[in-house]
This record gives structure tokens, sequence and C-alpha cells, in this order.
């Protein structure tokens, strides 16, 4: 039995990522994307904070880093409001 294994795996760049950043979000499986803010950020997954449509609850969503490597989600992203970074621009 081995006792290091190395394995390949997509992270997030915590350092282009973090709590407080605004993000604009759609998921492949839904019709509309949503806005939000990183509440939580980790190497494989962020979550998102956002007010749904519908009622004074607050929801959140989490978004994987793997499954944006496989393109299942679009993003854009920002912490100023004046720079936005969008995952079109890291292929």
């Amino acid at each position: 039995m081995e006792l290091v294994r190395e394995i390949s795996r997509s992270i997030f760049n915590l350092e282009t990522i973090s709590p407080g950043t605004m993000v604009y979000a759609k998921h492949k499986s839904w019709d509309q994307p949503k806005s939000g803010i990183v509440t939580k950020a980790a190497e494989e997954e962020i979550r998102v904070q956002y007010v749904p449509v519908i009622g004074t609850v607050t929801n959140y969503f989490s978004v994987r880093a793997g499954e944006v490597k496989n393109k299942e989600w679009t993003l854009a992203w920002s912490d100023d409001f004046v720079t936005i970074h969008r995952t079109e621009e890291d292929e």
C-alpha cells in the first residue's frame, strides 16, 4: 500500500476569488443566471449567497471547481465593480 498518492484535481485560485466577491453565475441546468456574494471560498468549492425573486429569505448555491473546469458554469466576478473577470477569459 502506498503512503503518498499524487492526484490531479481542479481547485479555485483563492487569490482571485474570496468572501465578499460579487458573482454573476449560471449553471448549464438553469434558465436564468443568479447574482450574489461569495460567503465561503475553499479550493474545491465556493458558496454564493443570493436573494431570491420572491420572499425575504436568503439562499445560496455552491460552485465546484471541477464543474467550472468541465464548463458547467458561466461565471463573471468582481471585487470592485470596475474590473470584471469572466470564465471565458481563462480559455
